[in-house]
């Protein structure tokens, strides 16, 4: 498994999660979207600088929603996010929403959270401008 993430993944490979995200984007149609729940990690470690610069300029972030660790019943030991992608080339002017639940203490906060909280606006092309071009809210 190991190798075979190296040979195909190379800029996700060093987390099977991470390596999910870049199979579904590279299997997505043109136009097609693309949701998932997975770790936050890839959107600020050095590891996946590559990844997210290919992402911040040649798909399009719909949303992502960060989580937090207390999102799911079972603790997961990371924070998660949903991210939604468009396989679509990004345009200069795209902005994409989040959503910040991630100090919901409770399930029920964070259902809340989601359906009534505040929105923020982020442009895309911006996030390159991050150290290592980081994905942050």
């Amino acid at each position: 498994m190991t190798k075979f993430c190296e040979v195909n993944y190379s800029s996700s490979k060093n987390d099977l999660a991470t390596v999910f995200i870049e199979r579904m984007l590279n299997n997505a149609f043109y136009q097609g979207t693309i949701c998932t729940v997975m770790p936050q990690n890839w959107l600020f470690l050095s590891t996946y600088k590559s990844l997210r610069i290919n992402i911040l300029n040649n798909q399009s972030i719909n949303f992502i929603i960060w989580l937090g660790e207390k999102s799911f019943s079972t603790p997961l030991g990371v924070s998660p996010i949903l991210i939604s992608i468009n396989k679509i080339k990004n345009k200069e002017s795209r902005d994409f929403f989040q959503i910040d639940s991630s100090s919901n203490p409770t399930i029920n906060e964070l259902k809340t959270k989601i359906k009534n909280g505040e929105l923020t606006i982020v442009n895309q092309k911006t996030q390159l401008n991050n150290p290592d071009s980081r994905i942050v809210n």
